[in-house]
């Protein structure tokens, strides 16, 4: 089945492994991966560099990806440079309040308790200590961004190594096609670039011109898709595609829901797409954080584990529809409230389960019960849900296992009981019949004639009866 249904398989380790050290393979780079290179730290771009060194004679982008990638940089250099600068005004914020409120002038401490006075002057000058020493660290970062208008070391780095494995420019009539091609596909959910329907619709942002040529912005993926496959399949010696990108979109990714979302692979579609288009043997997609990892094992590179972690926090960070919404309200958020947009990018939760999961984060910050009783709480909680019993059943089990804590009967005792109960609720017998039974009963529980004796006896009995019977008809 495998050569028949070759997309729906993932690529073993062995043949990974072979793909990395194999001089057909190509690895192609999507413009998100570039843009957060200026949001890493200064190690996590040393370890990207080294990668992209150890593979530079066999990497390759398409034309589009350096496209958005220059159209973009500024605003990502922007918005990142504007980090530092809402921390310093934070910290100026938190010096204003220490000065209003962490006052103790009005106690009169220097008179009334000299020695409590000079613990007060070490507290604010502690205090004032750290927030000046957390300053200074923002500065330092702060000077080390660069700025719109100073020299960009990254982009110089990547122009190095990019200068001759860019694609060529497209024409105009190559968009105009794929634009007709790419709504019947979008109609279709055909990957990639679906999700990015609603980009069509910013009239305002719509379409941008380079070199004369229009381009829109709702197909800016499938542009970079095609333009893929339009190289592999006339260049000859490539064999095996790399694909690195930060998109997080399930136009991209096959994703499921078993115990939560998990990232199975590339959509098996764009995989039959470029196997068969592109007449290529092999193909893997990565983000970034995965292409670092497995760079290090195939590649013998020295790779932090930091900047494998780093790269990961940094996919909430790098959807396209959160730097299209950050370059459109750029003016009116702030750096946590784009952190917020970009999480929500790919949040999954139904809006009833958000909602319930700010609930149950509001109340576990008031929650007083040990954790012994939460979790008999959560168990209850858990039957609950299930129980079918009624109102009524539900007090009479109630009632029933307070009385077992105090129940002091034997096991027999409790037994008897329960079935004396039992008889009880269809017991038709009179109150005078339930008497004399109990009375027999009584005189039962201290009888103490044989077995025999007790037959004979009862034999007489039910003769005495039939004689009377007899008697009384005769009369």
């Amino acid at each position: 089945m495998n050569n028949k249904f070759k997309s729906f398989y993932q690529l073993a380790n062995d043949e990974l492994s072979k793909i990395w050290s194999s001089e057909e393979t190509i690895f192609v780079f999507d413009t998100n991966v570039l843009l957060n290179l200026y949001q890493y730290s200064s190690e996590t771009q040393e370890d990207f560099f080294k990668t992209l060194v150890a593979i530079q004679n066999r990497v390759w982008i398409p034309f589009h990806v350096a496209l958005e990638y220059q159209r973009r940089r500024l605003d990502v250099i922007r918005n990142e440079k504007s980090i530092p600068r809402d921390m310093l005004k934070k910290i100026t914020e938190i010096e204003e309040m220490i000065e209003k409120h962490l006052s103790f002038s009005n106690f009169k401490l220097k008179t009334r308790n000299p020695s409590l006075f000079d613990k007060e002057q070490k507290l604010q000058k502690n205090i004032s200590s750290l927030v000046n020493g957390f300053k200074k660290e923002i500065e330092k970062v702060d000077g080390k961004q660069p700025c719109v208008r100073s020299l960009d070391v990254i982009r110089n780095k990547l122009d190095e190594i990019l200068e001759t494995k860019i694609g060529d420019e497209p024409e105009q009539s190559w968009l105009d096609s794929l634009y007709i091609e790419g709504q019947k596909r979008y109609d279709k959910n055909i990957p990639p670039g679906y999700e990015d329907e609603s980009k069509g619709k910013d009239t305002d942002n719509a379409s941008f011109t380079f070199n004369g040529f229009s381009y829109e912005r709702k197909f800016g993926d499938l542009i970079i898709w095609k333009q893929i496959i339009d190289y592999v399949k006339d260049k000859e010696g490539v064999k095996n595609v790399i694909f690195i990108t930060d998109d997080s979109k399930e136009d991209w990714w096959e994703i499921v829901d078993s115990g939560g979302k998990k990232n199975i692979g590339a959509r098996q579609e764009l995989k039959t797409e470029i196997y068969r288009e592109g007449k290529i043997e092999d193909f893997k997609m990565y983000r970034t954080n995965d292409f670092l990892r497995d760079a290090r094992s195939y590649l013998r590179i020295e790779i932090d584990d930091k900047a494998i972690e780093e790269a990961k926090e940094h996919l909430y960070y790098s959807t396209s529809s959160f730097l299209d919404r950050i370059n459109k309200n750029k003016s009116s958020l702030g750096i946590f409230d784009e952190y917020k947009l970009s999480k929500s990018a790919i949040d999954t939760r139904s809006p009833a389960q958000k909602l319930l999961d700010t609930l149950n984060a509001s109340q576990s910050t008031i929650d007083t019960r040990s954790p012994a009783q939460k979790l008999l709480d959560t168990l209850n909680a858990s039957q609950s849900a299930i129980d079918t019993r009624s109102p009524a059943q539900k007090l009479l089990d109630t009632l029933n296992a307070s009385q077992s804590v105090i129940d002091t009967r034997s096991a027999v005792q409790k037994f008897s009981d329960t079935l004396n109960a039992s008889q009880s609720v269809i017991d038709t017998r009179s109150a005078v019949q339930k008497f004399s039974d109990t009375l027999n009963a009584s005189q039962n529980a201290i009888d103490t004639r044989s077995p025999a004796q007790k037959l004979l006896d009862t034999l007489n009995a039910s003769q005495s009866v039939i004689d009377k019977k007899k008697s009384d008809t005769d009369d």
